[in-house]
């Protein structure tokens, strides 16, 4: 990640503190480890929950050949430098010590993809990380 970008993104980061909120979830995950004050995750935003289609997550892992007992933690979405998927790899790299088959799969494109690879190369996250591109919903008329 560029030194710009790296700054703004911490300065977003710090100044969710001054709200009290943070991207990181309360439920005892690892992201929770870097935490030095309440953590909690964002407010369900979603509005219109019939637009979701359920999936097939054992087709999904064999299209993507991944093993179906696999841990797997799944971020899905614009691959921007704000939304500091550069912690999720610290995560991976942190979490990989006591869980060494575990998977993080990043779905989505975006102008931060290049140096979240070069990131994980610096990290020999090889095994751990998959980047994939998701095809666009078909969009409903109703």
């Amino acid at each position: 990640m560029g030194a710009v970008a790296r700054r703004f993104s911490r300065h977003q980061g710090n100044s969710l503190k001054r709200y009290g909120g943070s991207l990181a979830p309360d439920d005892g995950g690892a992201a929770q480890l870097w935490c030095d004050h309440p953590c909690r995750g964002h407010p369900d935003r979603t509005r219109n929950r019939k637009s979701f289609v359920p999936g097939n997550g054992d087709e999904f892992r064999g299209k993507y050949g991944i093993a179906q007992h696999r841990p797997m933690l799944l971020f899905v979405g614009r691959v921007a430098h704000e939304k500091n998927i550069g912690f999720l790899l610290q995560v991976v790299d942190r979490v990989r010590k006591d869980i060494p088959e575990v998977l993080l799969l990043i779905a989505g494109a975006g102008p931060a993809r290049e140096g979240l690879e070069h990131d994980a190369e610096k990290l020999a996250l090889f095994g751990n990380i998959m980047f994939i591109r998701l095809p666009r919903p078909p969009y409903r008329t109703q």
